[in-house]
């Protein structure tokens, strides 16, 4: 036999049960009260009742539920608890704590499981800007959101430190924001610093090629950039990406080929 109330939907699932679905609390009420102590059903009747969660009804009340981000985003502002701390490259210092850092971090986590220096004395020093670690750490306390977009600069130390410390989630997120701005964002300095980090990690490739765009719509500030001079004279790549910037052919980029064949 099947207990069948007005108002409800039953239907059979894979084991043959009879399932009742409920579309609110007033269905599921009804049916509960047509169900009595000490009421007799003849044959077995098997009833599963699937209504909404704890919290779904709590919140169709209005009843307003802190999220998951927002309770660890006040762990890490408040400060409470912490443990550890990251060092920026000017010294700046920022709590955290252990837990959250080999949670979000396999290379991390297996530092703090060992009797090393950066135990003994609590701290990590990263190397990384004051504006880098506090991103990072926001990254990983808000569970993979942040609240505005890093500069290119910074953007590229978070893709680096995500890449060295294997931080998948900011590692993706990176690579998504370097591929889906414009060549205006990005400085030409960090469009070069780009290219050499990308050409030595496998598929980094369109990231690579991102790079090579910015610099080859640029070159009057490459012509410009201290930082391309000194690579032009100590590191052979520098050569490598100013052939690719000048095989445009365009006229404003005949300072560059003099500049190359100088180098030369």
């Amino acid at each position: 036999s099947i207990l069948c109330i007005p108002g409800t939907s039953p239907s059979f699932n894979e084991e043959g049960d009879c399932v009742f679905k409920f579309e609110s609390s007033r269905e599921k009420s009804r049916f509960l009260a047509t169900i009595q102590e000490g009421s007799q059903f003849e044959g077995d009747v098997c009833i599963w009742l699937l209504a909404k969660s704890p919290i779904e009804e709590w919140t169709d009340g209005g009843i307003p539920l802190p999220s998951a981000v927002s309770v660890t985003s006040k762990i890490l502002e408040k400060q409470i608890d912490c443990d550890f701390e990251l060092i920026a490259e000017n010294g700046k210092r920022f709590k955290c704590h252990k837990l959250f850092l080999a949670v979000s971090s396999p290379v991390l986590a297996r530092m703090l499981d060992t009797e090393c220096e950066e135990m003994k004395n609590k701290a990590y020093q990263m190397s990384l800007s004051e504006e880098g670690v506090k991103t990072f750490l926001d990254f990983i306390y808000r569970a993979e959101s942040m609240e505005s977009i890093p500069s290119p600069a910074v953007s590229l130390e978070l893709l680096e430190a995500a890449h060295k410390y294997d931080v998948s989630a900011l590692e993706v997120a990176m690579k998504a924001l370097f591929l889906k701005q414009k060549s205006e964002w990005m400085e030409v300095d960090v469009a070069v610093m780009l290219y050499l980090h990308a050409r030595n990690v496998k598929g980094y490739e369109p990231l690579m090629w991102t790079a090579i765009q910015v610099i080859k719509s640029k070159p009057a500030e490459l012509m410009k950039s201290k930082l391309f001079d000194e690579l032009l004279k100590n590191d052979p790549a520098a050569k490598e990406i100013l052939v690719r910037a000048i095989k445009t052919g365009s006229p404003s980029n005949e300072s560059a080929r003099k500049k190359f064949k100088r180098s030369d």
